[in-house]
């Protein structure tokens, strides 16, 4: 055979292959949706949480009332939310406006459409770092993985931020190999449209892309500001629709989302600075704000059984903003961004006064994601108040580590290479970044669980590479 006729061969190879993990990737997460959370999640959009506000909010989009927060919205009074950055939301409206908008439809889309496709691209990211088989072996990996495919089935954006932070990988890497416009521009639109799905993603664009295309290219400086300005074009063209929209909508700016303040005062307290929760978030110190807001600033309107009606002083007497009733809802009079600074300002005064205690609450946030601190807290916290299964957990907490391991390794044998190792890094220190700055919980790291599938296949075949009998070593390629 001729060399050409072999490269083809084994590109066939590499698609056949990739196109049979990817099935079983599907299977993985149908099988896991259809027999462990299409119950749970049931019951989890009756309730107020991350999922229920994806559920609810994607139907109210549907029916063309805009972007609202579900808990705090009632006809003919709108409660404007830019709670998460808009992309899987969008996602799930686009089927519910076919009429497939209950939360059993709505995880297996997420499987089929955002989840499997991700096993798809680490496959292609694989084969551009390193090597077909490298490819391979990081699709294999994301196939099966507790702490990727079970994402998938908590109807949260973790999937579609994942999807879009695995694509951002290969465009980065196929601009490493091959620098053109064309190639700056799907890698400025790729990390663009991961920051829609997390609003700490938007640190790729400086992280990643910036560097990437001003060091790798046209030596001369103007091509290379051309290319760069390509990139941000295509971010801006993605992102700035929905900047503008929000600027439009609140009374105080907002730009990707206005979450920050109440995420980091939800872990800012006596129960997250000590204790075995440091490091974690807790319900309490945020809703004490809320109730503080209420106090200060009382609602009009209530949701009581579905009617609307005024507001009563037994009402402010007797029950707490923070009811978890779906039968009895508040409205606000303050919308998110004027709400905003009663947390900051409660993070700021709590933070001052325990100052000391910083350094501690940081190294405990870092080590939760990464199974470092209490990882038995961790992993009962995320099976207890996050509802992952058990099972799936303690998978995910075992297997962690080998891969850790695996992409310590990985990381090593590309820099010996001569393969930049920041396309992959910037994603790490992306969910550090917002770790430092919230909490710690292993969902902060899902942006990141390709990144290290990635790098462990590397760290396989290095192995592998390492331990090989001379006699087996492949023959050099034909000149």
């Amino acid at each position: 055979m001729t060399p050409s006729s072999v490269a083809a061969v084994a590109a066939r190879s590499f698609w056949y292959r990739l196109g049979a993990i990817t099935c079983v990737a599907w299977i993985v997460r149908v099988f896991y949706v259809w027999n462990w959370r299409k119950d749970p999640v049931a019951v989890a959009v009756t309730g107020a949480n991350d999922s229920a506000y994806y559920h609810h909010a994607s139907r109210l989009l549907a029916d063309g009332e805009g972007f609202l927060n579900p808990f705090f919205s009632a006809s003919g009074i709108p409660y404007q939310s830019a709670d998460h950055p808009p992309l899987y939301q969008l996602f799930l409206a686009g089927f519910a406006k076919l009429g497939l908008d209950s939360s059993t439809q709505q995880l297996l889309l997420t499987t089929t459409f955002i989840g499997t496709p991700t096993v798809w691209f680490t496959g292609l990211a694989g084969r551009s770092l390193l090597s077909p088989t490298t490819g391979l072996l990081a699709a294999a990996l994301a196939a099966v993985a507790p702490n990727v495919f079970s994402w998938d089935g908590m109807l949260l954006s973790e999937p579609s931020a994942m999807l879009f932070v695995t694509i951002t990988i290969w465009a980065a890497y196929r601009y490493w190999h091959t620098p053109t416009t064309r190639g700056a521009v799907g890698l400025g639109a790729s990390a663009a449209a991961a920051a829609m799905c997390r609003a700490e993603l938007v640190l790729l664009l400086v992280l990643l892309v910036l560097p990437l295309v001003v060091r790798h290219g046209l030596a001369d400086w103007p091509a290379r500001l051309r290319r760069l300005a390509a990139a941000g074009l295509a971010a801006l063209v993605i992102i700035g629709p929905w900047v503008g929209y929000n600027l439009t909508r609140f009374e105080d700016p907002v730009y990707l989302s206005v979450g920050a303040e109440i995420t980091m005062a939800s872990a800012t307290g006596d129960d997250t600075y000590y204790g075995p929760g440091t490091g974690y978030w807790s319900f309490f110190a945020a809703c004490a704000i809320r109730d503080r807001i209420r106090d200060e600033h009382p609602p009009k309107f209530v949701v009581d059984r579905g009617e609307l009606r005024a507001v009563t002083p037994t009402d402010l007497a007797e029950r707490s903003a923070c009811d978890n009733n779906p039968d009895y809802r508040e409205l606000p009079v303050l919308d998110q961004s004027q709400e905003a600074p009663f947390f900051g300002e409660y993070v700021g005064d709590y933070v001052g006064e325990h100052l000391d205690r910083l350094p501690v609450v940081v190294i405990a946030r870092v080590g939760r994601v990464f199974y470092l601190w209490n990882p038995s807290h961790v992993v009962r916290a995320d099976w207890s108040l996050e509802g992952r299964e058990r099972w799936v957990t303690h998978l995910g907490w075992w297997t962690f580590y080998p891969l850790a391991g695996l992409a310590l390794i990985g990381s090593r044998h590309l820099r010996r290479a001569g393969v930049p190792l920041y396309p992959t890094a910037a994603v790490f220190v992306t969910v550090l970044a917002a770790t430092v700055l919230a909490f710690g919980t292993p969902r902060y790291r899902a942006s990141a669980e390709t990144a290290l599938c990635l790098l462990a296949a590397v760290g396989i075949v290095a192995l592998r590479d390492r331990f090989r009998r001379p006699e087996e070593a492949p023959a050099p390629p034909v000149a």
